[in-house]
């Protein structure tokens, strides 16, 4: 098995400025995926796509999270998120923006699961940015 050399390695983005952070893996011909960085723009589902210069539209579509792209490469950076703007609004006007499908976990409530090592139903939600968790034991609280 051949080594990648340092400068084939895909490199860690780490984020500058503000918008939220997401990752998409990106097939390349014949090797490992590669995972590229996206971030959502302060108007929700609308994303910028660093590593191929365009804007992206996400919507749902029977629960599942669909693309679609517009270019922005050279002068057409504005054009392309306005674009992207412009087709999101259109899916919302039509009523065709969708929900995400719902968790399929034990417990049936998002961000509620059962960590087996522990033995206990584990809370996990986002406060101001924070990440907290709680911690229920089923010897203590009982198994529902």
């Amino acid at each position: 098995c051949k080594r990648k050399k340092k400068a084939a390695r895909p490199r860690t983005v780490h984020q500058k400025g503000l918008g939220k952070r997401m990752e998409m893996y990106w097939p390349e011909h014949d090797s490992h995926r590669t995972r590229i960085p996206l971030y959502e723009n302060s108007r929700r589902h609308i994303i910028w796509d660093h590593r191929m210069g365009k804007w992206m539209c996400m919507w749902y579509r029977n629960g599942m999270q669909v693309f679609r792209s517009f270019s922005a490469r050279g002068a057409k950076f504005e054009q392309g998120r306005t674009k992207a703007i412009l087709f999101f609004r259109e899916l919302q006007r039509w009523g065709k923006v969708g929900r995400p499908k719902p968790d399929q976990c034990r417990s049936g409530v998002r961000g509620v699961y059962f960590d087996k090592d522990e033995r206990a139903w584990v809370a996990r939600w986002s406060d101001m940015g924070m990440k907290k968790y709680a911690v229920f034991d089923t010897q203590k609280y009982g198994f529902r």
